[in-house]
């Protein structure tokens, strides 16, 4: 019984750490790399980092990353997907969701309010085959 819960726990366990996902092959454009960074930066931000899925990636010349991502929110939920920029360089990820439940009282929001409209800015220079969703 011992061995069988054994090997059960090693097989799901790849599966488990596997569950996020780029659901359309674009992680090819980006690198391994760069969606390892990607995908730890959801992990330190969503609810539940192992639900995220996304599409769309693509990599700006400054090396930032854009695309949309669908994760569970508090109650279960599946949000919808949603258009974010991801800044490598800095660990910076924002959805334009963000901005609607943005803190001013923060000691550092004009530092977290500048990075977020660096990333914004990105996503309408360089990210034009996105659409608000």
């Amino acid at each position: 019984m011992y061995r069988a819960l054994l090997a059960l726990v090693l097989i799901a366990s790849p599966l488990a750490a596997s569950a996020q996902s780029v659901m359309d092959g674009s992680s090819k454009r980006i690198g391994e790399d760069q969606q390892a960074k990607l995908f730890g930066a959801l992990r330190s931000s969503l609810n539940d980092p192992f639900s995220a899925q996304v599409i769309e990636l693509e990599m700006g010349k400054d090396g930032r990353v854009c695309g949309k991502l669908n994760a569970k929110n508090g109650y279960g939920g599946f949000t919808g997907f949603r258009v974010f920029a991801f800044d490598p360089s800095n660990g910076q990820l924002t959805q334009l969701s963000d901005l609607n439940n943005f803190d001013v009282s923060r000691p550092d929001a004009r530092q977290k309010l500048d990075e977020a409209a660096a990333n914004l800015s990105f996503i309408t220079t360089s990210c034009p085959h996105l659409k608000k969703s």
